[in-house]
């Protein structure tokens, strides 16, 4: 599979291996989303796939990530 970070490919890897390394992409995540929080008044975040695969919760970066971690900063 393809890994996108920031619109650029970042590299191209297993799914297992995706699921290994999920924890260091979240820093990536974060640093976008803050990114985008200082530039614009106003961010929406489209997720991925769906957010009820309760097998993939841990791993999500797209759905619950976003929800979860880092919109509750802003409320």
């Amino acid at each position: 599979m393809q890994v996108v970070v920031n619109g650029l490919v970042h590299k191209k890897q297993s799914i297992m291996a995706y699921y290994d390394q999920v924890d260091e992409l979240k820093l990536q995540v974060q640093q976008a989303f803050s990114r985008l929080q200082q530039d614009y008044d106003l961010v929406i975040a489209e997720g991925a796939g769906s957010p009820v695969e309760l097998n993939l919760l841990d791993k999500d970066l797209s759905n619950t990530f976003i929800a979860t971690t880092l919109i509750q900063k802003i409320f």
